[in-house]
C-alpha cells in the first residue's frame, strides 16, 4: 500500500497544500477524513477501512446535527460493512463486532427490524466474546423495551 501510494502521489502531485491547525477545526477534521478516502482509492484499502472511516463520520455529522449527511454516512458505513461481511472471514468475535455496528446503524437509519437481526446474530454465535453477546442482548433488550 506504502509503495502504491508513493507511486501515484509522484505520478500526480498535489497542486493543493494542506497545513492544518493545531487542534484542527472541524471543517480541516472533516477534509482529513475526504482527503484520506483519496487515499483509500489509491492505495485499495479493505472494506472495513472504508467502513470505519463512514462510521467516524456519521459520529461526527451527529455531533453537529447534520441529520441529512448522518443518513448518508449512515448509508455508507452499512454497505461497506455488509460487504466486509460477506466477502470475507473474521473471528467470531470480529463478526460479533460487526453485527453490533450493523445494528447501530440500522437504528440509526430507522431500521428496528434490521437491528434486531444483526444484535440476535450477535447474540446466538457459538463461541466469541460473551461481552459482545451482553452488548447485543442489552440493545435487544432496548428496542424491546421502546416498542412497548
Amino acid at each position: 500500500a506504502i509503495q502504491k501510494g508513493k507511486k501515484a502521489w509522484q505520478e500526480n502531485p498535489s497542486s493543493e497544500s494542506f497545513v492544518f491547525e493545531v487542534p484542527r477545526t472541524i471543517h480541516q477534521a472533516i477534509t482529513s477524513y475526504y482527503l484520506a478516502m483519496a487515499s483509500f482509492e489509491t492505495v485499495g484499502a479493505s472494506l472495513e477501512q472504508w467502513g470505519n472511516l463512514w462510521l467516524r463520520l456519521v459520529w461526527i455529522y451527529e455531533d453537529l446535527g447534520q441529520d441529512e449527511l448522518v443518513v448518508k454516512a449512515a448509508e455508507k458505513a452499512q454497505h461497506y460493512f455488509s460487504e466486509a461481511m460477506s466477502t470475507k472471514s473474521r473471528s467470531t468475535a470480529g463478526d460479533q463486532a460487526l453485527y453490533l455496528i450493523l445494528g447501530e446503524l440500522a437504528l440509526r437509519l430507522g431500521d428496528t427490524g434490521e437491528a434486531f437481526r444483526n444484535f440476535r446474530a450477535a447474540t446466538t454465535m457459538t463461541g466469541g466474546d460473551p461481552r459482545y453477546k451482553r452488548m447485543a442482548s442489552d440493545r435487544i433488550a432496548d428496542l424491546r423495551e421502546n416498542r412497548e
